[in-house]
């Protein structure tokens, strides 16, 4: 007669034989998912929007084949040099949220290295406390002799560390500190060179260390933006705008049609284009429709600049929305609405996510968490319990036929809990516990354990387990085994 260990501990190795099951599955799934993906799962045609340099709007309707055609927002198709980059507007993403009414106390976020590009170079790093009130401040280090090079606050360079009220005012992240902290000839943008044919535009990669002025611009809680000049150790002022929340880098068309990079800060109501010195040139008013919304910025070659709003990435949704605004700096606007279809090979996720995930429990995890998540990232929806309930109703396909395998599943463990005539704590448990692991929760039930051999009753005729001295089904208890002649009776 086999021994009973209990309920519990047979529960704990089907949970332990369930979850490795359901990440071996998961991650099967999931490569398969992806390899189909790459060969083309699911492929759809797409439109984009694009922009030629004098602020034309282009839909761009790419087929599955990668074949693209070009036409205008009234359908009249045209032709897009796509080899010719100067055909294309350059846009900068402008949020909108205040970079001081963020904290965070992660170092990963409160620390920016930067490099000055002498030889040996100096590595200077901008340190934040993290505080929704905060401060921060330069130092720097010799990169081939480890020593402490000084400090940088408002007040300049400083062989030991400022105090608070010489420190940057500052709050918000340092990392990815585009509109916070970044440095143009550190941070991967464009920059003018001379050559002996004249002037080109080149890409500096980030961490670079060519010798050319390190210039740092930190947005200050003061509303101040502050310019520091590693090379010269130096700090100043440039701009004071009490409105002022973003701060980028943006292309500026010029008369000669070689185009320029330079400053701009996104203020209330309005983006200011700064030229080298840092003095206003433009101006262009935001409207009023855009003021508490992120947009992308970008001037064309006409003397207009082009801010436009998208609706947030979703990867499950069919259409995208785009607010388009012509803008000059007189004030005089001319606007568009353009919707256009999507279809993210994503979509295929709710029907499949029942083959990937067949465990009840696990893919409302996944749900909650990856497209809960999405959700309330997005905006699209504030609380935790809404964007849950919204993944249900998205998701309901792969939910229901995951509930349903699981169902029938746990009525077939019922069924065998009372084929075995196991107790009743365990006709209750182990049913349960099929129904919400699904697939992986009957693999842990079925191979967890030890099952008696089913022979047929002598009585009744039904097979059954003859673990013990009675029938399950009749009662009856089993005859004695023939004897051989061999046995030993003490």
């Amino acid at each position: 007669m086999i021994k009973n260990k209990g309920v519990f501990p047979r529960l704990i190795m089907g949970a332990v034989l369930a979850i490795g099951f359901s990440t071996v599955w998961l991650v099967v799934g999931m490569v398969v998912l992806q390899s189909g993906l790459m060969f083309g799962w699911g492929d759809h045609a797409g439109d984009n929007l694009l922009f030629r340099a004098d602020g034309t709007a282009l839909i761009a309707h790419t087929e599955s084949n990668g074949i693209t055609q070009y036409r205008d927002l009234n359908g009249a198709s045209v032709n897009m040099p796509e080899d010719d980059a100067g055909t294309q507007l350059h846009g900068t993403r402008m949020p909108t949220a205040k970079p001081w009414e963020e904290e965070d106390g992660d170092w990963d976020a409160r620390a920016r290295y930067f490099t000055d590009g002498r030889a040996p170079h100096t590595a200077w790093y901008f340190i934040a406390d993290g505080q929704p009130n905060g401060s921060a401040y330069f130092v720097g280090y010799d990169s081939h002799t480890k020593a402490k090079i000084g400090y940088l606050g408002v007040n300049g360079f400083n062989a030991v560390m400022p105090s608070p009220n010489e420190r940057i005012p500052f709050a918000g992240a340092t990392a990815n500190g585009r509109g916070r902290v970044f440095c143009p000839d550190q941070d991967g943008h464009h920059h003018r060179v001379t050559s002996n044919n004249g002037t080109f535009s080149i890409a500096i990669g980030y961490g670079t260390t060519m010798a050319m002025p390190a210039i740092v611009y930190v947005l200050g809680l003061d509303r101040k933006l502050y310019e520091a000049n590693l090379r010269k150790r130096t700090i100043r002022v440039v701009l004071h705008e009490s409105e002022l929340h973003f701060l980028a880098e943006i292309y500026h068309p010029t008369a000669s049609g070689q185009g320029d990079w330079v400053m701009a800060v996104r203020t209330d109501k309005d983006i200011l284009v700064l030229d080298r010195r840092h003095e206003e040139c433009l101006r262009y008013p935001i409207p009023q429709e855009l003021r508490p919304l992120t947009l992308t910025f970008g001037e064309t070659s006409t003397g207009e600049a082009l801010l436009y709003w998208k609706s947030e990435q979703d990867t499950l949704a069919t259409q995208v929305e785009y607010r388009l605004f012509w803008v000059r700096p007189d004030g005089r606007c001319r606007t568009a609405i353009v919707t256009l279809p999507c279809e993210s090979p994503l979509r295929t996720l709710q029907l499949m996510a029942a083959t990937v995930a067949p465990c009840p429990l696990f893919l409302d995890v996944i749900l909650g968490v990856l497209r809960g998540g999405e959700l309330q990232a997005s905006g699209q929806e504030v609380t935790f319990a809404g964007a849950f309930v919204r993944a249900a109703r998205e998701f309901w396909p792969a939910i229901a036929m995951v509930q349903v395998l699981a169902m029938a599943l746990a009525f077939l463990c019922y069924r065998r809990q009372k084929r075995y005539g196991l107790g009743r704590a365990e006709c209750i448990a182990w049913p349960l516990f099929v129904l919400l692991l699904g697939l992986p929760g009957w693999i842990g039930y079925r191979f967890g354990r030890k099952w008696p051999v089913l022979e047929s009753c002598p009585d009744c005729g039904v097979a059954v387990p003859r673990d013990r001295e009675e029938c399950v089904r009749c009662a009856n208890e089993f005859p004695s085994p023939a004897l051989v002649g061999t046995e030993v009776f003490a």
